[in-house]
């Protein structure tokens, strides 16, 4: 509604309001003269067939009725006029300043800001995925609470998996450990073993083509867990503590066929980091007799599809890039 229409209402209700007080006043000034004759209300009571003292009781129901609404249309007189009409534009640019903020939240995408990720949270939120799930992190804090979810996903032939951590021994990853660790100067390393470990053990029976075990050697900046490219949650590496026990987002990554600007981000992210990624070849991760992790990375290949927006801002795939990882490599953890 417009302002000019707002603006409408409010002095028609204002009019309406006056208005019946004007009559109470007038048809209570012609009681207190005694011209009841003149008084349409106590000309309707002696028409009814009803005791006189029935119709004085109604009468004088009817009189208090008018005098109470004196001081109420009063008081509303005041807060209509004086305490909100005087403040009536700010009021509205207010209203109105706040529903486009709201509006640019929800087109950004975000849909709660969760305090911290519990496991339950985590595998409630996982386990929605119908098609997909992408994981970007420096490694699994616990590898083995997901297990199941993947086992049970990876045997649809159809569905994606796709998990790309930091690769073990990179300075990277031993900078993320001591953050997190600073006396435990093998920490990032360790949690990267068992993580790897747990998904080649999860994983060993999937027949899936599309399941990706992936890792690079870069900078962390975000953790994303994204499912069916329409929801995902977004941490941050802080140094107070793992990205799943500080405040995260969810978020939308589409909405009505459109990505949003978070689900750009979080899109852009992930290809940016799969042109750092070598490929873990699952059937190849074991421990050896000195108990170091030994697997094999092999080249990656995928193809990302880059977007267009048109004036009503929907995407549009329009080209594809190749994306190419490092040459194969034998990796022993030094833990």
């Amino acid at each position: 509604m417009s302002k000019s229409a707002k603006k409408i209402v409010n002095y028609s209700y204002l009019l309406i309001m006056y208005s019946c007080v004007i009559v109470f006043v007038i048809l209570e000034w012609l009681r207190v003269v005694s011209m009841k004759n003149w008084d349409p209300v106590y000309a309707l009571l002696q028409k009814q067939t009803m005791p006189s003292e029935v119709k004085i009781f109604f009468y004088d129901v009817f009189r208090d009725l008018a005098i109470a609404l004196v001081p109420v249309a009063l008081v509303l007189f005041f807060w209509e006029y004086i305490l909100r009409g005087a403040r009536y534009e700010e009021i509205l640019e207010i209203f109105d300043s706040r529903n486009q903020h709201i509006k640019k939240i929800e087109d950004s995408g975000l849909i709660d800001i969760v305090s911290s990720i519990s496991d339950d949270y985590l595998v409630d939120f996982v386990d929605k995925a119908k098609h997909e799930i992408r994981i970007l992190a420096p490694w699994f804090m616990d590898p083995y609470i997901l297990e199941r979810v993947f086992k049970d996903k990876v045997k649809k032939s159809y569905f994606k998996l796709q998990i790309i951590f930091l690769q073990p021994g990179s300075l990277f990853a031993k900078h993320r450990g001591e953050v997190l660790q600073p006396n435990y100067p093998d920490y990032a390393d360790a949690k990267l073993k068992e993580s790897i470990l747990a998904l080649g053990d999860a994983l060993k029976d999937a027949k899936s083509e599309h399941i990706e075990v992936l890792t690079y050697n870069s900078l962390p900046s975000i953790f994303i867990i994204q499912i069916d490219a329409t929801e995902a949650l977004l941490g941050l590496y802080l140094h107070t503590d793992v990205a799943m026990k500080n405040p995260c987002l969810r978020i939308k990554t589409n909405i009505d066929s459109r990505e949003t600007l978070l689900g750009r981000m979080a899109r852009k992210e992930i290809e940016k980091v799969l042109k750092l990624c070598s490929k873990i070849r699952l059937s190849s991760v074991r421990v050896n007799d000195n108990d170091d992790l030994v697997y094999t990375e092999e080249p990656y290949r995928s193809q990302v599809i880059y977007h267009t927006h048109d004036g009503d801002g929907k995407s549009k795939a329009v080209s594809t890039e190749e994306l190419t990882g490092d040459s194969v490599v034998l990796h022993q953890s030094e833990d």
